[in-house]
């Protein structure tokens, strides 16, 4: 087997095997510390199944429409209504990163694991390698018919899948404003936790400001993080040591698990053109 696969199936059976762990022990832990390790990771593999989604390969939209479809049969398998609302806010974790990646994509960010050899030095993007135009790859902005009438569909399916998200999760979190507001913050820091070690583990160039960047998110994180306690009665918002325990565990989950594919041989390039 070759080694870029064994990396890979590590991922895979940490998001696998991590999510089902979350899934069983979540509500048997009285331990603080340890149920926020669980929770961020799984807020980690929304990054990670995002990233697969957005910037794995071609058709993108129907391995979010994968992904969706598999978070919402879980759902209905594990019926402990605070289990179902961590897989719904990593169901949100993975459409909120799908959703700036593909935009990324548009504008030729790629995940790659074609040779190092095979690409130029970067001359435009953020410090990444950037490959030359195909032939037969199209400009920016033009796809074909085939394109569109698999991204209308894919969009249809996606849309119907949340159809049969549990009616009880929908009655709770439909009312829940402050809920909504709270997991928009959790979200976004994750998602900056989540920019900033997918441009360090899989960057090519400027290496010192690919580490600044990472600190900087780490940082930005708890600033966002901060604002729970304004939505949070006193003396239940974090503290600064949970702040960190949350972003330090995000952080080490995401870094970890993209350093593998890393070692796949696998990393962000510019195509210059866009490839659905």
């Amino acid at each position: 087997m070759p080694k870029r696969w064994i990396y890979i199936g590590l991922v895979v059976a940490f998001v696998v095997l991590g999510e089902l762990i979350m899934v069983f022990l979540i509500e048997h832990v009285y331990a603080t510390w340890l149920e926020m390790c669980l929770f961020t990771m799984s807020l980690s593999h929304g990054v990670l199944l995002a990233i697969w989604a957005a910037l794995g390969g071609r058709p993108t939209l129907w391995r979010l429409v994968a992904v969706v479809a598999a978070l919402v049969a879980l759902m209905w398998l594990c019926r402990h209504p605070d289990v179902q609302e961590i897989l719904f806010i990593l169901l949100l974790q993975s459409l909120f990163m799908a959703t700036l990646l593909t935009l990324g994509r548009f504008f030729g960010v790629e995940l790659t694991g074609e040779p190092a050899a095979d690409c130029a030095p970067a001359t435009d993007g953020a410090g990444l390698d950037s490959l030359p135009a195909e032939e037969t790859e199209r400009p920016w902005m033009q796809f074909s018919l085939w394109a569109v009438m698999s991204w209308t569909t894919a969009i249809a399916a996606l849309l119907a899948s949340f159809h049969y998200l549990p009616e009880d999760l929908v009655r709770r979190v439909s009312g829940d404003a402050r809920g909504w507001v709270i997991a928009a913050i959790l979200l976004f820091s994750v998602a900056l936790i989540g920019f900033g070690a997918m441009w360090i583990t899989l960057g090519t160039r400027w290496t010192l400001m690919r580490y600044v960047v990472l600190g900087a998110a780490g940082a930005g994180a708890i600033g966002v993080l901060l604002l729970l306690n304004a939505f949070l009665a006193p003396g239940y918002g974090p503290n600064v040591w949970e702040l960190l325990l949350f972003c330090g565990s995000a952080m080490f989950w995401l870094v970890g698990s993209l350093a593998l594919i890393r070692l796949a041989g696998y990393r962000l390039i510019w195509r210059r053109r866009v490839r659905l």
